[in-house]
């Protein structure tokens, strides 16, 4: 008979901890993928629960924030935004045109209607922005991710980007099909030995059917 061996088991405490990460990982990844999917697909105009993701292409706004930084905007009643805030806006005159522009809010206007203009301005900047009128505004900076701004600034970099996800996530790929390469091989190899198994069986009736008949026969022939 075959031992049986022992398989050591991962404690339980921390194999759910290891599920609970990387469950919250994919999930992370999967909604920041649907974020900025919605905003592609909308060129902006659509929001998830109003909020947005943008990243940082210029150096208008160092130290504060660096290029390859993603921030998270989220949709505010523009009667609470004040002066010092990170106003998130779309650009729509001169340079800025096209553009979506994060610079600081540096005075707030109102003209004989009661309707609010802002006036902003990258803190790296000498010049100040045209003025932004409420239409054109996203939001407010709510704060950097690290994460991803860590992830978007190794992907500005062509041999940091290669090196530290290109290749890994290949990698992964084919770390996990080798996987289930593994496993469905073992599935097949083990439903061969199952028909072999069969087939040994019934090879082994046969012969006894056969022996049975043979003696059988002998007796009767006594």
């Amino acid at each position: 008979m075959k031992k049986d061996k022992k398989k050591k088991r991962m404690h339980p405490v921390l194999h759910l901890i290891i599920s609970i990460i990387k469950t919250s990982l994919i999930a992370f990844f999967i909604i920041f993928i649907f974020m900025i999917g919605v905003q592609k697909l909308s060129n902006n105009n659509l929001s998830v629960g109003g909020i947005r993701l943008f990243t940082v292409v210029s150096e208008s706004m160092v130290p504060r924030y660096e290029i390859g930084d993603v921030l998270l905007i989220k949709e505010v009643d523009l009667s609470e935004i004040k002066k010092g805030d990170n106003l998130c806006y779309q650009g729509l005159e001169g340079d800025y045109a096209g553009k979506v522009i994060t610079h600081e809010v540096k005075d707030i206007v109102l003209d004989q209607h009661g309707k609010k203009s802002f006036k902003t301005e990258g803190i790296a900047n000498v010049l100040t922005d045209p003025l932004v009128s409420e239409e054109q505004v996203y939001g407010v900076v709510q704060y950097k991710t690290v994460i991803l701004s860590f992830i978007s600034k190794l992907a500005y970099n062509k041999v940091t980007f290669y090196m530290c996800i290109f290749i890994p996530i290949i990698g992964l790929v084919i770390y996990y099909f080798a996987i289930l390469f593994s496993q469905v091989s073992k599935k097949l190899d083990e439903k061969a030995d199952e028909i072999l198994s069969q087939e040994d069986e019934d090879y082994n009736i046969v012969k006894d059917l056969e022996k049975f008949k043979k003696d059988l026969s002998s007796k009767k022939k006594k």
